[in-house]
C-alpha cells in the first residue's frame, strides 16, 4: 500500500497556502476545469475511466500491448507527488501556484474564476518539467463557460508534451453541455465531447474519442447518478491496425 495524500498545510486568507508532503502538485487539475456537472464521468482525462483496456488487432482479434492510456493522455499536470507547494491568495479571481517536487522537478499554474452578465467562467493554464526521458516541458490548460439562465455550457482543454525523440504528443478536448433542473431533487446534466490525440503512443498513431454523458444530482444526499457511452479509436500508419473500443458506464457517487 502507498499513501494517497499525507501533507501538512499552513493557510492564511491574506498570504495564501503552503503545503508540504505528498499531495497534488500545482499543475494538477489545470487541464480539467469543467462547469458542465457531468465531470463525474466525462472530462478531459478520458483514460481515467478504462485506461488499462487493451486494443485488439483488427485482423486476428488478438490483444496488442497498446492500452487506452497509451493512446489518450491529457497531460494534466504531475498528479500527486512529494512536494513543497505554495498557492497565493485570491486576487480578483486569480490564483497562482508553484511546486518544488522530488527528483528536481517543478511546475506552476495560474487559475481564474468569475461570473457576471449571466455567465459563469473558470480556467487554468500550467507548465511543468516532468523530467521524463527524451522530453522537455509539459503544457496544459482548460477553460469552461456556463450560461446560467439556459444552462448551456462549453469546455475546452489541451495538453502537450514536448518530446525530443519524436513529434510532440498532443491532446485536445472539447465538450458542449446542457444543465437543467427538471426535478426538485437537483440538476440534470447532459454533455457531448470529442477528444483528439496526436503522436500517441508514437509518431505513427493518432486517436479520437467521442462520448455522450448524463448525470442527475440529488442535492439533499450529496449524491449523483451518471451514465456514459464512449468510443475510442486509434488510427495507425504501422501494423498492427487495431479495432475500436466502446465503453458503457453507469454508476453513482456520494460525497460526505
Amino acid at each position: 500500500f502507498d499513501q494517497r495524500k499525507a501533507e501538512v498545510i499552513l493557510e492564511s486568507k491574506r498570504w495564501g497556502k503552503l503545503s508540504l508532503g505528498k499531495g497534488f502538485t500545482a499543475s494538477y487539475g489545470s487541464g480539467a476545469v469543467d462547469l458542465s456537472k457531468t465531470s463525474v464521468i466525462s472530462y478531459a482525462t478520458i483514460a481515467d475511466l478504462a485506461g488499462s483496456m487493451l486494443f485488439r488487432e483488427r485482423d486476428s482479434g488478438d490483444f496488442t500491448d497498446i492500452r487506452i492510456f497509451n493512446a489518450f493522455n491529457s497531460f494534466d499536470g504531475l498528479s500527486r507527488q512529494n512536494r513543497l507547494r505554495y498557492d497565493t491568495a485570491n486576487f480578483g479571481g486569480f490564483r497562482l501556484a508553484a511546486s518544488a517536487i522530488t527528483d528536481d522537478r517543478y511546475d506552476a499554474a495560474l487559475r481564474w474564476g468569475g461570473q457576471g452578465y449571466g455567465l459563469k467562467a473558470a480556467g487554468a493554464a500550467a507548465i511543468a518539467n516532468p523530467k521524463f526521458d527524451d522530453t522537455d516541458l509539459q503544457y496544459n490548460g482548460s477553460f469552461s463557460l456556463l450560461h446560467q439562465n439556459t444552462g448551456l455550457n462549453a469546455t475546452l482543454a489541451f495538453g502537450l508534451l514536448d518530446r525530443t525523440d519524436q513529434g510532440d504528443q498532443q491532446n485536445y478536448f472539447a465538450k458542449v453541455g446542457w444543465l437543467k433542473r427538471f426535478f426538485s431533487v437537483g440538476d440534470t446534466a447532459f454533455s457531448l465531447d470529442y477528444t483528439r490525440s496526436l503522436n500517441l503512443p508514437t509518431d505513427d498513431d493518432d486517436g479520437f474519442s467521442i462520448a455522450a454523458a448524463a448525470a442527475q444530482q440529488f442535492d439533499k444526499y450529496g449524491a449523483e447518478l451518471f451514465a456514459l457511452y464512449r468510443l475510442h479509436s486509434l488510427d495507425r500508419d504501422i501494423e498492427p491496425k487495431v479495432e475500436d473500443i466502446s465503453v458503457v458506464s453507469i454508476g453513482t457517487r456520494v460525497k460526505f
